[in-house]
């Protein structure tokens, strides 16, 4: 199985790809490569981590859809927070972010909890 923190840094990865693809196509606009830019730093500082870093298996844990350990997929609140790294400006430093990443992921994990009752309770 491939440890957690590589899994974060692959999805990490692939939004810096992303934000490279967006800047190919759109090479007016600086904030794509930046935060491309910004991306890469990130994903490296994730594989930097120590496999048992709190911050790496706060994110793991609080992913619902990892059952099989062969992928991380954040909720929708922290897609977008990661995916924004970068892009509005000088981001927080790597550990700040990542730190605050925890807090955006919980709340994810309460909002999929909160959907998973309504949807139990609409079939009651």
């Amino acid at each position: 199985m491939v440890e957690p923190r590589e899994l974060i840094a692959r999805y990490i990865d692939d939004q810096a790809a992303w934000r490279r693809q967006l800047a190919d196509h759109d090479p007016d606009d600086a904030r794509h490569r930046s935060s491309a830019a910004c991306l890469e730093a990130l994903a490296r500082h994730v594989r930097s981590l120590a496999a048992a870093d709190f911050r790496v298996e706060q994110l793991w844990a609080l992913d619902n859809a990892n059952a099989a350990g062969t992928v991380w997929s954040p909720g929708p609140s922290t897609a977008q927070v990661i995916a924004e790294y970068g892009f509005h400006g000088t981001p927080m430093p790597t550990d700040a972010f990542l730190d605050d990443l925890i807090a955006v992921a919980e709340g994810d994990a309460r909002d999929m909890l909160g959907e998973r009752t309504e949807w139990r309770d609409a079939a009651d």
